[in-house]
């Protein structure tokens, strides 16, 4: 089995077979939050599966952004023309840069 392999198993069987708990991932101080998703994070794969997630997805998104602490981690990456904010609790589509 490759790394990348036993990674992505042992955070499946850590977030109970869910591709979206791993995808959305809470604890991430765990040492191997980065590399869940197969790919370590801030590459331009890995952010355009985060990108494709949240916003197929944002109403999960939104409250998992209701913790101030773990809302930084779940942004589109700034490679695209529009981001997400966290406004009152809610995370909304803006233009531009704030």
């Amino acid at each position: 089995m490759t790394k990348t392999a036993a990674i992505k198993k042992h955070c499946s069987d850590c977030a109970g077979e869910s591709y979206l708990d791993v995808v959305f991932c809470v604890v991430v101080d765990c040492p191997l939050w980065p590399f869940r998703l197969g790919i370590r994070a801030g590459t331009g794969t890995y952010n355009k599966r985060m990108d494709n997630s949240i916003e197929s997805h944002r109403e999960l998104v939104n409250d998992i952004c209701a913790d101030p602490q773990i809302a930084p981690f779940f942004q589109l990456s700034s490679s695209k023309t529009h981001h997400l904010a966290r406004n009152k609790g809610r995370v909304t589509k803006t233009t531009g840069v704030e």
